[in-house]
């Protein structure tokens, strides 16, 4: 422009002009960083931010998320713990151990009960304070839970007085023995097992069920293959689904030859169904014949 104006460029005006550029270009910069970061506030705000990528690190954003844990409501609470988890608040652990506090909304307990598992972080002290307070039932089946897994002083003592326990927190007990390399608590587990297996009490084969279909190191086949036949339909209905839904190929020519006998073919067929896509490649392996007139259910089935 200066030269086709005839205005002579000098050493002198050329840095004059790049230097007027550059503060220009440094208060656009700090126009852009304050626009973009009141936007941010304000959707933090308003609770529609949501990043897994963009990091939050300055401290009015961080204030903003801090006064939402301690006034908000239950969404803004869980709100606020994801984006500190994501952005790396380094007092993440005590703000989630506050929130196991008696007293707090049982959706954010089970939030931060969660988060301190996945980080590693969980404190049994904190755990063993809280379960007395309990309420909620799926809460405090975690708790259990964890304190079996990481305090076996505990596991100990509830495995000693384990008939005395409800039905499920006796399931979780029995899966937490089991899972443990201590030969004691695998015989005290199997034994469990065993008598609730040959109980006289439906419920209490139903336990029984429930506790092999959460276990995929410990096979019960021959267990399974009792229960599955079992007079009591409740009991038959809970072994076919935990059979195919742990896929145990030997099991399933008795599975499909109930389709012949009409009080059982729908328990069956909802069984199949629930074994998935490799039933069809299962059956081709082992060479089971299809009873004869259902080759209608397996087309259904495959659908």
């Amino acid at each position: 422009f200066f030269y086709n104006t005839g205005i002579d460029v000098s050493i002198m005006l050329s840095i004059k002009i790049v230097l007027l550029n550059l503060c220009i270009w440094a208060g656009i910069i700090f126009l852009i960083r304050r626009t973009y970061l009141n936007a941010i506030h304000n959707s933090i705000k308003k609770g529609i931010f949501s990043t897994d990528e963009i990091y939050i690190t300055d401290s009015k954003a961080i204030d903003i998320l801090l006064k939402k844990i301690v006034a908000g409501n239950r969404i803004e609470v869980i709100y606020a713990l994801d984006l500190l988890e994501k952005s790396g608040y380094a007092g993440l652990v005590e703000l989630l151990d506050r929130q196991l506090e008696t007293g707090k909304d049982v959706a954010i307990q089970k939030y931060a009960l969660e988060r301190l598992e996945t980080l590693g972080k969980i404190q049994i002290a904190t755990l063993h304070e809280m379960l007395p307070a309990v309420k909620d039932i799926e809460l405090e089946q975690k708790v259990i839970s964890l304190l079996c897994r990481f305090d076996p002083v505990y596991l100990k003592k509830v495995s000693e007085e384990i008939n005395s326990h409800d039905y499920s927190k006796r399931k979780i007990i029995i899966i937490s023995l089991l899972n443990q390399f201590e030969f004691d608590y695998l015989l005290k587990a199997g034994n469990e097992m065993n008598r609730l297996m040959h109980s006289t009490l439906p419920e209490e084969r139903e336990l029984a069920l429930e506790v092999i279909g959460e276990l995929k190191h410990v096979h019960f086949s021959d267990a399974l293959g009792q229960l599955v036949v079992d007079e009591e339909i409740s009991v038959m209905r809970l072994a076919v689904f935990t059979a195919c839904k742990l896929r145990m190929t030997n099991l399933l020519p008795a599975i499909i030859d109930m389709l012949s006998q009409p009080s059982q073919k729908n328990i069956a067929i909802k069984g199949l169904q629930v074994y998935g896509d490799s039933l069809f490649e299962d059956i081709k392996t082992l060479k089971i014949p299809i009873p004869h007139g259902h080759l209608s259910d397996f087309v259904r089935m495959a659908g």
